[in-house]
């Protein structure tokens, strides 16, 4: 009896590991497990953020991924730009985050290829994962995923914005500068024809006027897309932000490009949403886009 239940614990577990498609970690804690409430309150969080952009291809947002309740309405400001006079046409989203839960080495990417959340599904994009494979900086291993919340968050948003465009989901460990420059001329093709989602909260625990003003000048540092200072004043504590590394990738993705500008749509913190204003943390969303010209 006890070999059969044992032999029956293997193969679930063999069942569970080789699976092609991956539950949602957050649903019924960071938001709601129903479809239709979950449906309601994004659309109510993009009818209650009003963004004014130039007619403009947007080429990615930072947006926060705390529980909705806290910076849901923040995050919406990000997608609410991609309603917004955006003239872009994507064949992906990628999506960078922050790692929480799992000390590694480089870029996950995952080898499940559907995303299963309350609103729908989101597809992976498989021959965009295959190519960023042959980087050594990026490792396909699903065990990163387990848990995480950074990259999940902003799923739902993408479902009821653009519900079939597949995508890239990356969570970023350690990175070296060796690292960084493989990474940054492996995802630069992208740039033509994707989209990037950063995924990044701000400062974390301190009281609410030190949160603001770091949030303030951070946000000011990743508008001006000078990822060395960003990263320095990150270093030195100045400044925080737990996607610093997604959100430095991407502005080294950028950088150099004078056409990208980029915009603080909206800022805010967990202060705003519950009691006390002691240890607070903070959320910001941003856009980056290129002005269309007029013919």
């Amino acid at each position: 009896m006890k070999r059969i239940n044992v032999l029956f614990f293997l193969l679930t577990a063999i069942f569970i590991f080789s699976m092609d498609f991956k539950h949602a970690n957050v649903a019924g804690t960071f938001y709601s497990d129903n479809k239709n409430i979950l449906n309601h309150q994004i659309t109510s969080f993009l009818n209650n953020a009003e963004v004014k952009l130039p007619k403009s291809k947007i080429v990615g947002i930072i947006v926060p991924h705390a529980g909705y309740r806290y910076s849901g309405q923040t995050e919406a400001y990000g997608f609410k730009a991609l309603q917004t006079n955006n003239y872009a046409q994507y064949k992906r989203i990628i999506i960078i985050g922050p790692t929480h839960y799992f000390e590694f080495n480089g870029l996950a990417i995952p080898k499940f290829s559907v995303y299963i959340l309350p609103n729908g599904n989101c597809n992976i994009d498989i021959k965009a994962e295959k190519i960023l494979k042959k980087n050594r900086s990026f490792i396909m291993k699903d065990t990163f995923f387990y848990k995480e919340h950074s990259i999940e968050t902003a799923l739902p948003f993408l479902n009821v914005i653009y519900p079939d465009i597949p995508i890239v989901p990356i969570i970023v460990g350690k990175i070296t500068n060796a690292m960084m420059d493989d990474i940054i001329k492996d995802l630069k093709p992208f740039l033509k024809d994707s989209l990037f989602v950063i995924s990044s909260d701000l400062m974390h625990n301190k009281p609410k006027d030190i949160v603001k003003k770091s949030d303030e000048r951070i946000l000011e540092l990743i508008k001006e897309k000078d990822p060395e200072t960003m990263l320095k004043e990150s270093l030195s504590g100045k400044v925080q932000a737990c996607g610093l590394y997604p959100i430095y990738i991407f502005l080294n993705l950028i950088k150099n490009n004078e056409e990208i500008k980029g915009k603080i749509l909206h800022i805010t913190d967990s202060g705003e949403t519950s009691l006390g204003d002691d240890r607070v943390i903070g959320y910001g969303s941003m856009v980056f886009y290129k002005e269309l010209k007029k013919k």
